[in-house]
């Protein structure tokens, strides 16, 4: 199946929000953007510097979303790399 379900979005807002449901860091906070290309749907995440300005840390691939397991997918794939590129996240 190659089409985009209308869910496709609601899918990764879900599992964003419920992610993001607290604040990860206040020092640093950090925000998620959905980027839709056609049919494909990726994330870009980003930091906010001691600035104020917004850093792009992580940017993952558009990729089809057919179903809620997707969605997951894609955003556990995120968060992962995210974190790994945070500038503040203990590792």
């Amino acid at each position: 199946m190659t089409a985009k379900t209308p869910e496709g979005r609601a899918w990764v807002e879900k599992k964003l929000s419920e992610a993001f449901a607290e604040e990860w860091d206040p020092r640093r906070p950090s925000t998620v953007e959905v980027v839709e290309e056609g049919q494909r749907i990726g994330l870009r995440f980003r930091v906010s510097g001691s600035k104020g300005v917004w850093k792009d840390i992580h940017n993952e691939p558009p990729v089809e979303i057919v179903t809620a397991r997707d969605a997951e997918d894609l955003v556990a794939r995120g968060l992962s790399i995210f974190l790994m590129k945070h500038p503040v996240w203990p590792r």
